[in-house]
C-alpha cells in the first residue's frame, strides 16, 4: 500500500442513500505503521454512518466528526471502511480519510507479568513513556487481566494512548482522551494473553498526570479464593468480603491509586488461620505490616 486519500466518491461529495464499502490491503511489516487520518467535518457527520475494522470484527472504531483524536494507528493486514449515508443528504457533504505508512515504529517495551498480580508504573519506569513508544504486558500462561487510568491534570498536555489486544498494533480496544481530566478506570482481558499499550505525544511525567496499571494473571491470582474477583481498587468508602476454599490460602489485592489513600477501620475474621496484610504482591516477597 502506498499513501493515499480515500473519499466517498470521484467528486468527494456524496448524496442520499450512498453505500460503499472499501477494504485497504495495509502491506506494513514490523519496521512500519499505518497511519489513518479521518477528516470528517461536522456539518457532515450527521447526514452519515461511517465505521472501521479490520476486517475480521477486530479494531472496530465508528469514524465520526471529533476533537479526541486526530489518527490512528495500525499494524493490521488489512483495514474495512463501512459508509452509509441517510436519506436526508443533500449532495454537499464530504468527508476523506489518509491512510499514510510511517516507515519507524515506536520504542518498545516489554513487561513480562512475573507475579499473580502487579502494579505498574514504579517510579523509575516512567521514563519508558516517551513521545512515541508502546509497553506490551504479556504473560506466558493463563488470562492476562488489566485495569488501567490515565488522569491528565495539566489540562494544555497534549497527549493520547491507544489500547490493543495484542502484543502488536492490532485490535483496538480503547482511545484515552487528550486534555481531559479522566475517563476512570478501564478494563481490559487479553484473548492471546498480550494487551499492548501506545502513547503518542509529549514524554509524558508526574506533573501531566497520572498513568497506573494493575495487571495480575487471573488463574494464579484467585487460586484458592472463592471467587475469581478477589481485587478491590479503592476509591470510596467500601465493606469487603473475602474468603478462601479448603484447598489453601487465598491472595486478596487491595489496590489504593495514586490519589487516595487507605483506612481501614473494621476487621472481622471467622476461622482458625492467620491473617496477613502485606506491602507488596505475596506473602512471601512482601513486608508484612500486621497479622491476626
Amino acid at each position: 500500500m502506498s499513501n493515499f486519500i480515500l473519499t466517498p466518491t470521484n467528486s468527494d461529495n456524496y448524496g442520499p442513500n450512498f453505500a460503499c464499502n472499501w477494504t485497504i490491503i495495509t502491506n506494513v511489516n514490523s519496521s512500519s505503521t499505518l497511519q489513518i487520518i479521518p477528516s470528517i467535518p461536522q456539518f457532515s457527520y450527521f447526514y452519515m454512518d461511517m465505521y472501521m475494522d479490520n476486517c475480521n470484527g477486530g479494531s472496530r472504531r465508528q469514524l465520526q466528526y471529533t476533537l479526541l483524536y486526530d489518527r490512528l494507528y495500525f499494524q493490521e493486514e488489512k483495514i474495512c471502511i463501512y459508509f452509509n449515508s441517510s436519506n436526508n443528504a443533500t449532495g454537499d457533504q464530504n468527508w476523506l480519510i489518509t491512510f499514510a505508512l510511517r516507515n519507524a515504529t515506536p520504542t518498545k517495551s516489554i513487561i513480562n507479568i512475573t507475579e499473580p498480580i502487579m502494579a505498574w508504573p514504579l517510579y523509575a519506569d516512567l521514563n519508558l513513556v516517551t513521545g512515541y513508544s508502546v509497553l506490551t504486558f504479556q504473560a506466558d500462561h493463563g488470562t492476562l487481566e488489566m485495569f488501567f487510568l490515565v488522569w491528565f491534570k495539566n489540562v494544555s498536555y497534549n497527549g493520547t494512548f491507544y489500547v490493543y489486544d495484542s502484543d502488536k498494533l492490532m485490535n483496538l480496544d480503547y482511545i484515552s482522551t487528550p486534555r481531559v481530566a479522566g475517563s476512570g478506570w478501564q478494563y481490559f482481558r487479553a484473548t492471546n494473553r498480550s494487551i499492548s499499550i501506545l502513547f503518542v505525544g509529549n514524554d509524558f511525567s508526574p506533573q501531566d498526570g497520572t498513568m497506573e496499571i494493575v495487571a495480575r494473571i487471573v488463574e494464579d491470582h484467585s487460586k484458592n479464593c472463592n471467587e475469581t474477583y478477589n481485587l478491590s481498587i479503592v476509591e470510596s468508602d467500601a465493606n469487603l468480603t473475602m474468603a478462601a476454599l479448603p484447598t489453601g490460602s487465598c491472595i486478596y489485592s487491595i489496590y489504593v491509586p495514586y490519589y487516595n489513600a487507605l483506612n481501614i477501620s473494621k476487621l472481622s475474621y471467622k476461622g482458625n488461620d492467620i491473617i496477613r496484610f502485606v506491602r507488596g504482591y505475596s506473602a512471601a516477597q512482601a513486608q508484612i505490616l500486621f497479622e491476626f
